[in-house]
């Protein structure tokens, strides 16, 4: 796989991931039957400040494809994948802390259980959200391993090696032909 088809992959799944997070945003904001709990609104705010990093790291990533279009700025896409990977990681962080920890799985099946019917499927459509943007976020991850192997792939990077040698002396001088000539015709002298 070459930078720039890593970097396209990494791209179309953090679009894809940030269109997840806002059906998700949008299930939790509008969707929710009835009177909501304070722990609908902590829940939004969580999967806002997710959207945040996301869009971020959507960003950084999408100038990381822009610097290695011909001709390749590699040290400019290095640096925005870096920040990518930030953005992604602060990303996983929210979305795990603030999204789908066990706390929040809990209070949506004690919704379920408790406001009946209507909140039951809202919280069942919130759980399966949930996880899809947990699963999308792995592979995004995936993508970003493959687009860091491919950043610094050894073909793409070339490396300078300089070799000092001592000075010749006069005994040390460059084999000419002539040269090897002459050695040819002594060693063919000498019985």
């Amino acid at each position: 796989m070459t930078l720039q088809a890593a970097l396209t992959q990494l791209v179309a799944h953090l679009r894809e991931h940030g269109h997840e997070l806002s059906a998700l945003s949008t299930i939790v904001a509008e969707d929710a039957p009835g009177d909501r709990p304070a722990f609908v609104d902590r829940l939004q705010d969580g999967i806002e400040t997710s959207r945040g990093f996301a869009a971020e790291a959507l960003a950084a990533a999408e100038a990381a494809l822009d610097a290695a279009a011909y001709p390749p700025e590699l040290g400019r896409s290095k640096r925005e994948l870096t920040a990518a990977h930030r953005a992604l990681a602060r990303l996983g962080r929210s979305l795990a802390s603030d999204v789908a920890s066990s706390r929040h799985m809990d209070e949506l099946r004690r919704l379920s259980a408790e406001r009946g019917e209507g909140w039951a499927a809202w919280a069942g459509v919130v759980r399966e959200t949930i996880q899809r943007c947990v699963q999308q976020l792995h592979g995004i991850n995936d993508d970003l391993v493959t687009a860091n192997e491919e950043i610094i792939d050894p073909e793409l990077v070339s490396v300078a090696v300089s070799v000092r040698m001592p000075p010749r002396t006069a005994d040390q001088s460059v084999l000419t032909t002539e040269r090897i000539r002459a050695e040819t015709e002594r060693s063919e002298e000498q019985p």
